[in-house]
């Protein structure tokens, strides 16, 4: 490199020299030019006369400043190419998202049960001393109350504590059930409301709880119809193939709306559920007890030995939690030990799966990113699973509680995942999503987040027709309708009344009335609808009728 600069200079150096010389060779030409001219040719011309010019030296130092000039050029010409060369972009400017997590709630006494009288506190015998005041007497060993008076006792000499944070977790000291109101579970046939979780999916249980909760004969012929069209699309070993479902459409002009080949096992665990919701089992005779049958097999086949169902594709465990959800309904409603073992299994399975933050990602690997999509299913599973009788360990609720604390923020909204793809999306959907677990992870609805999440759903979003059409702007789906749907059923009141309203009206209409395609619903126009299908957005569309009985409400046995 010095090298280069040493020539250049040197060349730099040659051309001004010889600049110079020819400017000084050209003015001496030209006076010479010019006295011979005014010369008068009449007389001779003397003799040459020998001339002797004087070289002015210029300093050496006129060099080395045009040298010091030209480096200090070059140098800053380089500085300022490799500043630009090397320079960073600015990122653009994020949204700043200020979460507040609690990691060590204060323990508060389990609150008492409605019409739970406190018991009087056992009056201590004082020891008379019958010594003198000299002597030493021993104080007598206080034996500490039982482990269900401990609360009691608290509850008479209160401790000057901050007022709980209700949006943090609640510990108890024995740790409540996913889902606040829960009962012994029960299997479905029984007539009576809230005789166990799966208690209204009895015959005359239903139609009861139809005209409770706001149900008709419109939704049950809707339900009905979808039934039999899942049923005539069924394959032989019980499963439903959202590919190549068209197969079954012989004689027929074939159903449009083919899914994709990884969602299979999602796809059929949905219309298994479907059929479980009605009240259709195994051990229960009925039209659809050998589909059912069937279907829960074929789940069943499709488990791996580590509990794992169907781990193909890269979002295998929204199959996975699907699947799980439908074969804990189905042990709780049948109570066979084939369907619990194969339940445990899956459960290990996701508890493992679950990642640091608390929630789930698409795949079982530690990837560090919580999607909240796929961790609204895994909540809907535990909580199914807790209802059949199987515990869930207190670490995974807590987690499960931490991370909907963080994605849950002030204002209602759902933050989709935290890292990509996808981070930090807030849609309707996601408000849905984030609303129902608050309420099955022991939340409230009087929490002024699930009071705003309410304002977004029935004021801001209500189902409507046409935002199918518009995905990417209101995140109008089935999906949507579903979640939403089941998180105010379990809130009740009059935002129950006008959501249960509005779905009726843009619902029901939607549904296939042509001969083949009679009860089914078009896929939607978007990413959900051509992962799923027909075959999906059929069964889940059922699942949302049935939700007048086919669970029971949160909060109908405690009041928010």
């Amino acid at each position: 490199m010095f090298r280069s600069f040493k020539i250049l200079f040197e060349r730099e150096r040659e051309f001004f020299a010889r600049l110079r010389s020819s400017l000084k060779r050209s003015r001496r030409t030209h006076g010479h030019s010019r006295r011979r001219s005014t010369r008068r040719t009449a007389f001779p011309d003397p003799a040459p006369v020998q001339q002797i010019t004087f070289r002015r030296r210029y300093p050496r130092f006129t060099n080395l400043w045009a040298i010091g000039i030209s480096i200090l050029f070059h140098l800053t010409i380089g500085l300022l190419i490799i500043t630009r060369l090397f320079e960073k972009p600015t990122p653009p400017p994020q949204k700043e998202f200020i979460v507040s997590i609690r990691l060590a709630p204060k323990k508060l006494p389990p609150r008492k049960k409605p019409g739970e009288i406190d018991k009087p506190r056992p009056v201590e015998k004082k020891n008379e001393p019958e010594k003198k005041a000299k002597e030493v007497v021993k104080k007598p060993v206080r034996k500490p109350p039982p482990v269900k008076e401990i609360a009691k006792v608290e509850e008479k000499k209160p401790a000057k504590r901050s007022k709980p944070d209700t949006r943090s977790l609640r510990q108890f000291r024995k740790a409540p059930p996913l889902g606040l109101g829960a009962s012994p579970p029960g299997l479905a046939g029984s007539s009576k409301i809230g005789s166990g979780a799966l208690g209204s999916r009895g015959r005359d249980a239903k139609l009861v709880a139809l005209q409770r909760y706001g149900g008709n004969g419109r939704t049950a012929n809707a339900g009905d119809m979808g039934l039999r069209w899942l049923a005539a699309h069924q394959d032989s070993d019980g499963g439903w193939d959202a590919k190549d479902y068209q197969r079954h459409c012989r004689h027929h002009r074939p159903c449009k709306g083919q899914g994709l080949v990884e969602f299979d096992t999602g796809a059929a665990a949905l219309a298994t559920l479907a059929f479980l919701g009605s009240g259709h089992s195994p051990n229960k005779e009925g039209p659809y007890r050998r589909h059912v049958t069937k279907a829960l097999q074929n789940l069943i086949n499709s488990q791996s030995g580590i509990g794992s169902f169907e781990p193909q594709g890269d979002k295998y465990l929204y199959n996975h939690a699907l699947s799980t959800l439908a074969i804990a309904e189905a042990y709780a409603m049948t109570r066979d030990p084939f369907y619990k073992d194969s339940l445990e299994s899956a459960l290990k399975y996701s508890f493992a799966s679950q990642q640091l933050g608390g929630g789930w990602d698409y795949s079982s690997r530690k990837t560090g990113r919580n999607d909240l999509s796929i961790t609204g299913w895994q909540v809907m599973a535990l909580r199914a699973a807790e209802k059949a009788g199987i515990p869930i360990p207190a670490k995974i609720r807590q987690n499960i509680s931490h991370f909907i604390n963080r994605v849950f923020t002030p204002s209602g909204y759902g933050i989709y995942a935290n890292l990509a793809p996808e981070a930090g999306r807030k849609g309707a959907n996601m408000v849905a999503v984030v609303l129902l677990a608050h309420l099955y992870s022991g939340g409230i609805s009087s929490d002024s987040r699930a009071r705003a999440a309410i304002r977004h759903l029935v004021q801001g979003n209500p189902p409507e027709a046409k935002g199918l059409l518009r995905w990417e702007l209101t995140y109008q789906s089935y999906y949507y309708w579903y979640a939403a749907t089941l998180a105010l059923f379990n809130i009740g009141g009059k935002t129950w009344e006008a959501w249960n309203t509005l779905l009726q009206q843009t619902l029901l209409p939607l549904q296939s009335r042509e001969a083949h395609r009679a009860g089914s619903w078009d896929p939607e126009p978007n990413w959900v609808g051509r992962s799923g299908g027909r075959v999906y957005s059929t069964a889940i569309n059922i699942l949302t009728l049935e939700v007048y009985y086919r669970y029971r409400p949160v909060f109908t046995s405690r009041k928010s």
